[in-house]
């Protein structure tokens, strides 16, 4: 495993596009047409896509107990020391390459928690399941439409982001679609009576604590007898 750093950047391209009259006042300032805002993901700065709240509360919407579709931004994604990989999902502050697909890529007690395809040349969440402490079924994805339960609080503040609540206003889980290459994914993760806490810094199961790691094509997982990141082939 090795370490990494990861940056976003959103091109004013792509703000003016989504956000015409908020993009035209930072165009104005910027020095070209190619002027980036860095939105630095892990550290702390999580209003993850804070190029800021403005933009948050503009696309800002509540999604009911429906199912839908989650769409992958163009947000470019920079990687640093992990072979030049960029293809792949970032779990707190650990990122696992992706080569093979399907790819499991979170596994707990057995159960494929998070799965990832690769299908014309997008990554897609093939699989998430989401459970709440008493082991019910609350949200999930698959081949990227989502489904979350009646009476379960979720917001969608970009096109790209989906975020699910508990009913003290806790967040339970969120998944940011970046590009068509790279997802982050954060959050309680649970399934029995094991629990995944994956936060803005690191990735926790039980008492191990994983943080800056770099894998090919390895699920972090889970079961009775280890604790680690290896290889876990989906089953057909």
């Amino acid at each position: 495993m090795k370490r990494f750093a990861l940056t976003i950047v959103f091109g004013l391209a792509l703000v003016a596009e989504a956000f015409p009259s908020v993009a035209a006042s930072r165009a104005s300032k910027a020095e070209s047409p190619h002027h980036f805002v860095e939105c630095q993901v892990f550290g702390g700065t999580h209003n993850t896509l804070n190029c800021g709240n403005t933009y948050i509360k503009k696309y800002y919407r509540e999604l009911g107990p429906l199912t839908g579709t989650i769409v992958p931004a163009d947000i470019e994604a920079k990687l640093i020391n992990c072979d030049g990989s960029h293809t792949g999902v970032g779990l707190g502050t650990n990122f696992v390459a992706l080569s093979q697909f399907p790819a499991n890529v979170l596994v707990i007690d057995g159960q494929p928690i998070i799965q990832i395809d690769r299908v014309r040349g997008i990554l897609t969440i093939k699989e998430l399941r989401i459970f709440d402490e008493n082991g019910v079924p609350i949200a999930s994805i698959h081949d990227n439409d989502f489904w979350i339960k009646r009476g379960v609080r979720a917001v969608q503040p970009f096109p790209f982001v989906m975020e699910v609540f508990d009913k003290k206003e806790n967040m339970i889980f969120r998944v940011t679609y970046v590009n068509n290459d790279f997802l982050l994914f954060s959050g309680n993760f649970r399934y029995g009576s094991d629990l995944v806490t994956i936060g803005d810094k690191s990735l926790k199961i039980g008492r191990f604590d994983f943080q800056n790691a770099c894998d090919h094509d390895g699920a972090f997982y889970t079961d009775p007898d280890h604790t680690g990141i290896k290889y876990i082939p989906v089953e057909q």
